[in-house]
């Protein structure tokens, strides 16, 4: 068709508002020629995750919950609502984030291989998962709302454009679902997202079980982490055990990086194009080899990896729009498979004031209600004292010393 209606969230507040609104639209739009925007699904290591998952074997054979300990999808902002307080006092961040952008890239890590990668066949595994994903309840749920901090920071109460002092909007929340399904379940995934935190980064952890049954020197390793760094510094990271260099036998946690700013432009080359609308993604050329030698058509001489400028996120899909591609769009269905995935909690979460309760308070700039987050993770089985975080990406950190040596003697 050659009408096409490009659709901005919100799309309502809850089933029943995104039900009303779904058949006023459908009242006059076709659906083929509605595109619901989500901007998530237009970032590089976004649409990646369905290559990477169904391309590679070695991803493909671990991605399930003997394998998996939990998935985690992390949002944090510096930034307040700085002076947009009066528009975000009216959802919060699990509507204004995790219902959303969270939510669709959780259902790319999750859901099963599609037919295709035509925008039918991966809707409907996308749907699947969703419904699969068990409503949340306020128990699994931790909110919390910045205040003032003595750099001389705001609150967020202090924003003139709200209204309501005395408001429990979150600008902090832990969401941890769980998916009835032979592959995921037992698995946690938790969604975390909050404004005026002490870092900026879209990013999916992707925590893997501890070796089972290893050499009694090694079973204190840190398990096995892959990491997608959606932004910023976009890129794909493996977190292995490795021996360290020396005449000691100790071991430290390393990262294998892939850095996506920085790829190989020059070693891709179309291949025929599908008859089909749905976009065949191009063949990569192998890395270069030792000697220099390229592993592309043609390929002489070596040279290092050029700087590719990433296409904005609004950029690619307005582009798809043009093109009539609705593969990274939002169908109806599912927005009300994530809708009867939040409603029963954000009812509970209104009523808190009713109640007397209030969202834990953090400091402008401070990762977020850490002691409360550390109570909170214990009941899912996280320990430590960073809750869901869990321990920093450090390259220098030992984790583990075989052969009777203590951490502390470890070369850094």
């Amino acid at each position: 068709p050659l009408d096409r209606w490009i659709l901005e969230k919100p799309f309502g507040k809850d089933t029943e508002s995104c039900a009303e609104l779904c058949a006023a639209v459908a009242g006059n739009l076709d659906e083929s020629t509605v595109y619901r925007i989500d901007h998530y699904l237009g970032k590089e290591l976004v649409m990646n995750v369905l290559v990477m998952r169904f391309a590679n074997i070695s991803f493909n054979a671990i991605w399930d919950r003997h394998h998996i300990h939990s998935v985690h999808v992390v949002c944090k902002e510096t930034i307040g609502t700085e002076g947009r307080g009066g528009y975000f006092d009216q959802y919060g961040i699990i509507r204004d984030v995790m219902q959303n952008h969270l939510l669709q890239i959780l259902a790319l890590v999750g859901m099963e291989q599609p037919l295709s990668l035509s925008a039918e066949h991966i809707r409907q595994e996308k749907i699947k998962l969703l419904e699969a994903v068990k409503p949340l309840e306020r128990s699994d749920v931790l909110v919390g709302q910045y205040v003032g901090n003595k750099l001389g920071k705001p609150g967020y109460l202090e924003d003139d454009t709200i209204g309501d002092k005395s408001t429990v909007t979150e600008t902090y929340a832990i969401c941890v679902l769980t998916i009835d399904n032979p592959r995921w379940a037992g698995v946690p995934f938790v969604l975390k997202a909050g404004k005026a935190l002490d870092e900026a980064k879209v990013e999916v952890r992707i925590r893997f079980h501890p070796v089972r049954g290893g050499v009694d020197t090694l079973r204190g390793c840190t398990p096995n982490e892959l990491v997608i760094r959606v932004q910023p510094d976009e890129r794909i990271y493996w977190k292995i055990t490795s021996k360290v260099p020396g005449l000691d036998f100790s071991v430290e946690t390393r990262r294998m990086d892939l850095l996506y700013a920085h790829t190989e432009a020059s070693t891709s080359w179309p291949v025929p194009t599908n008859p089909n609308p749905v976009t065949v993604l191009p063949q990569t050329a192998a890395s270069a080899s030792a000697d220099g030698s390229s592993g592309g058509p043609g390929g002489g001489g070596g040279g290092g990896p050029s700087k590719v400028e990433l296409p904005g996120a609004y950029e690619r899909l307005i582009l798809e729009v043009m093109r009539g591609d609705q593969t990274n769009f939002v169908h109806a269905d599912e927005l009300l498979a994530s809708w009867r995935i939040f409603t029963p909690a954000l009812h509970e979460l209104r009523a808190m004031k009713q109640r007397g309760e209030a969202p834990e308070p953090y400091e402008y700039g401070s990762p977020g209600p850490r002691q409360a987050e550390e109570v909170f993770a214990r009941r899912f089985g996280f320990g430590g004292t960073a809750g869901f975080e869990g321990q920093k990406d450090d390259d220098t950190r030992r984790t583990a010393v075989a052969w009777g040596k203590s951490p502390g003697s470890a070369h850094s």
